[in-house]
């Protein structure tokens, strides 16, 4: 596993190399999620007030999973 952290019903989510989030309760999965594009994670965060979890990824950048769905942010770039 790449990138971990914890969630709010004590279990942990889990990011690999190939792009994906695993829900583990220390005995089951619970659930289990494939990016896009299989791309790396690199960091995950549980939002505990929004109940949403946050994924860095090594090259297709950010996503938000809410309801075991992901979507990715796109940010604007400025140039200058």
């Amino acid at each position: 596993m790449d990138a971990a952290c914890s969630s709010d019903d004590k279990a942990v989510f889990l990011g690999t190399a190939q792009g994906k989030i695993l829900k583990f309760d220390g005995k089951d999965i619970l659930f289990s999620i494939d990016l896009p594009g299989q791309d790396a994670v690199t960091a995950l965060d549980y939002d505990l007030k929004t109940k949403m979890l946050w994924v860095a990824t090594k090259s297709t950048g950010l996503y938000r999973i809410q309801d075991g769905q992901p979507s990715r942010l796109d940010f604007p770039i400025k140039d200058g």
